[in-house]
């Protein structure tokens, strides 16, 4: 897992305001990189324009597309596996298994 702390704006990083911050593990207060970098108002307005063009074009593709592309989201997020996991349980606290 490559955390970068960029912000994604379509096919493009950004390093958003200039204003950054870092994850702070709430079992001991420990911070652990990578500097994330908020997104400023130009950075959001930029998402929402291709969001909306995104739900324009989701809406005209098949249930059976929607359902591979969601499919392939999940197996991505699956790859990552223990990885996430990990990452999860020190930015959250909460049981690394339920």
């Amino acid at each position: 897992m490559n955390l970068h702390g960029q912000n994604f704006i379509g096919d493009q990083l950004s390093h958003g305001a200039g204003k950054t911050f870092r994850a702070t593990s709430p079992l001991d207060s420990t911070p652990f990189p990578p500097t994330f970098h908020l997104a400023g108002e130009k950075d959001v307005d930029a998402a929402l324009e291709l969001a909306e063009w995104a739900f324009r074009a989701h809406r005209e593709i098949t249930g059976e597309q929607r359902a591979a592309f969601l499919e392939r989201i999940a197996d991505e997020i699956m790859a990552l596996g223990d990885e996430l996991i990990q990452r999860a349980h020190q930015e959250t606290g909460l049981p690394k298994r339920g």
